[in-house]
């Protein structure tokens, strides 16, 4: 990527992304296309990371102006990586429903093992009623393995494109999270906008992490969207000129 990257015209492009990204989310929303785990799952990410997304356009516009927002940029996106990484890890398995349903069901129990047992009993009921899906016959809750980054990309190796991409966005997310987690590097890195060459280097990586986002959440919309809609055209656009 050029080292002299002009981040007005990617937030442009970002944001003209986003804004058919939202067209993509009112469609579902309207014709209520989240009703199963599965469409829930992806509807999740998709929306979580359109907003995050959508939120980081003003900071992405002003990275050369103010590039002390290159940290709240870089701890927005972290959390963006995961999600593809889960995102990429559900997919992958898209020609083993069971497995992918199970993969599905793996992430979206989480929440649930840290404070079911402290929920009172009608809390219980109405939860084992929307997520059915999560608990055996008697009520209890199915057993998952705990997962982190680590597990989501060793888990995706049915599909190179999706390998490379997951493996990408892995690399990315360990380095934000030198942000997020304080350590011996983080010092450095939020003072990198101080010196000249170094400013580049987090400007690509933060560029780098928007197209991935791009083109996981255009494969996303096509769990709705047909390939064909005009809606997908402009998705390919607008990542296009992200990349370019």
């Amino acid at each position: 990527m050029n080292k002299d990257i002009n981040v007005e015209k990617k937030a442009s492009s970002l944001s003209k992304f986003v804004n058919v990204l939202m067209d993509v989310v009112d469609i579902i929303w309207k014709q209520e296309r989240y009703v199963n785990l599965k469409d829930k799952f992806f509807y999740t990410i998709l929306f979580k990371i359109t907003s995050i997304l959508n939120s980081i356009e003003i900071q992405v516009y002003n990275l050369d102006n103010k590039p002390n927002y290159t940290i709240v940029t870089a701890l927005a996106l972290r959390t963006c990586m995961l999600d593809v990484l889960n995102l990429y890890y559900v997919m992958d398995e898209i020609e083993s429903p069971v497995v992918m349903d199970n993969r599905v069901n793996t992430i979206m129990s989480d929440h649930l093992k840290h404070i079911y047992s402290d929920l009172s009993l009608e809390q219980r009921k109405i939860i084992q009623l929307e997520w059915k899906e999560l608990f055996e016959k008697d009520g209890t809750l199915k057993k998952y393995t705990r997962l982190n980054s680590n597990a989501l990309l060793d888990g995706i190796n049915k599909f190179a494109s999706i390998k490379t991409e997951a493996e990408e966005a892995k690399d990315l997310y360990d380095f934000f999270s030198k942000y997020e987690h304080n350590g011996a590097f983080t010092f450095n890195l939020i003072h990198n906008f101080y010196y000249s060459n170094s400013t580049h280097i987090i400007k690509e990586k933060i560029v780098r992490a928007i197209i991935i986002c791009s083109i996981a959440l255009r494969t996303t919309s096509t769990h709705w969207i047909e390939k064909e809609n005009k809606l997908i055209a402009k998705l390919d656009l607008y990542i296009q000129e992200l990349v370019t």
